[in-house]
């Protein structure tokens, strides 16, 4: 799946979600963003500015720059392996998180700036012992996916979640 996002002028996005299976039970999500980077489109300009100057050559080489840039862009990948039986291994936490210990996932909305995004979010309950009661965890913390990304992956970690609920409860009782 891949969507484009516009985040003003000239700063397009492209993210794309891929879902693969290691093992039958588990499934690895892979949500990776390509964006393109400001200083290109800056290289494209001072290149259209040295064209109306008739200094070609220069140009050429800025021009040449500021393209490939403006479409290889900067990657980022983020990843959560989710393994019903076991837990959640998110690509931000070197830890796996025992499904056990996860209560919910949400979807909420988050004020950044003058717009409003959409973040999925773990809701962990703490060991008995251990103080404080919940945390939060944003999933895709450096890649903010666009909602249609985070319904998918939110469908399928809700059904992993109440899995591994009723068989922790089948153990216990």
């Amino acid at each position: 799946m891949k969507f484009w996002e516009n985040d003003g002028p000239s700063l397009a996005r492209r993210i794309s979600l891929s879902l693969t299976h290691p093992t039958p039970s588990s499934t690895l999500y892979t949500v990776t963003q390509l964006r393109s980077t400001p200083l290109a489109w800056v290289g494209l300009t001072v290149a259209l500015l040295f064209i109306w100057v008739r200094s070609f050559w220069v140009a050429g080489i800025i021009g040449a720059y500021g393209i490939y840039y403006a479409f290889t862009g900067r990657k980022r990948t983020s990843t959560l392996l989710v393994l019903p039986s076991l837990g959640v291994q998110l690509s931000t936490k070197p830890i796996l998180i025992p499904i056990a210990h996860i209560r919910a996932a949400h979807l909420n909305e988050v004020v950044h700036g003058w717009k409003v995004i959409w973040v999925l979010v773990l809701v962990l309950q703490r060991p008995e012992g251990e103080e404080g009661e919940t945390e939060l965890v944003v999933v895709f913390e450096d890649i903010k996916p666009p909602l249609k990304v985070l319904v998918t992956v939110w469908k399928d970690l809700k059904l992993a979640i109440e899995d591994g609920a009723s068989r922790n409860n089948q153990n216990t009782g």
